[in-house]
């Protein structure tokens, strides 16, 4: 992540860089991973042809 995007490596968080998964804030351009449930990610790799569903999970809600 620090070499290809130069994202720091101390502030990576999975869900900013989720196929299926936006966060308030974050530009939704750098994808590499489909978030499958709390905590759990499975890695896609960048380009994936993803058509899923992507969701938006406010601040302060619970999981879906």
């Amino acid at each position: 992540m620090q070499q290809r995007f130069g994202t720091n490596r101390s502030s990576i968080i999975p869900s900013d860089y989720c196929y299926n998964r936006r966060n308030k804030g974050i530009p939704f351009d750098k994808h590499i991973f489909e978030w499958l449930g709390r905590s759990q990610y499975r890695y896609l790799g960048e380009n994936h042809p993803y058509s899923g569903r992507v969701v938006w999970q406010p601040a302060g809600e619970g999981e879906e």
